[in-house]
């Protein structure tokens, strides 16, 4: 599993020619790189050479960030795959949850199946996070049951949306971002 990442245009396409991948998930285009590509059109441009060098079938985009919604309305994107917690048009959609103080539950439908899922993870980044890799989990043909209790196990980054037990009150610490 690589990150790629770019401060221009060409660096993606470059990554993708000396690791060539075989899967890609595309999770966000947004301002936060204005100062390195200049305008969100660069933006856009650059974060999908990655999916211009995966087959579209094998690619997973979230179709609930507007930029990258918008580029896909080109033909060449027909195949890929999308994941959303707003859209049930989407490939894999999360169909709903609850954000609790025991974490959050969720139901990923797909293909007419519904899973549902329990992490001590919280918040909706964090869903949006878990989403895509179940949804990239079921697109490589792992069991389902396998990622339920995969995603059971997961604990939270220190200090990154932590829910803490401090007596009968839970405090959510997200004091890295802070």
């Amino acid at each position: 599993i690589c990150e790629f990442g770019a401060y221009s245009r060409g660096e993606i396409k470059e990554l993708t020619q000396m690791i060539p991948p075989q899967y890609a998930i595309l999770t966000a285009i947004g301002t936060q790189h204005l100062e390195r590509f200049k305008s969100l059109k660069n933006t856009t441009l650059a974060k999908f050479e990655l999916i211009d060098s995966v087959k579209p079938e094998n690619c997973l985009v979230n179709l609930d960030n507007k930029l990258i919604q918008k580029h896909l309305n080109q033909n060449q994107y027909k195949k890929v795959k999308t994941y959303s917690t707003k859209n049930p048009k989407a490939d894999f959609f999360v169909s709903k949850y609850t954000l609790a103080n025991q974490g959050t539950d969720f139901t990923l439908s797909h293909n007419h199946q519904s899973h549902h899922f329990h992490s001590s993870l919280f918040g909706t980044s964090n869903l949006e996070n878990l989403a895509a890799a179940i949804s990239m989990s079921i697109m490589l043909g792992i069991n389902p049951t396998l990622i339920k209790k995969s995603v059971a196990q997961i604990n939270p980054s220190p200090h990154r949306l932590e829910l803490k037990k401090i007596n009968q009150a839970t405090l959510i610490d997200n004091s890295y971002s802070s």
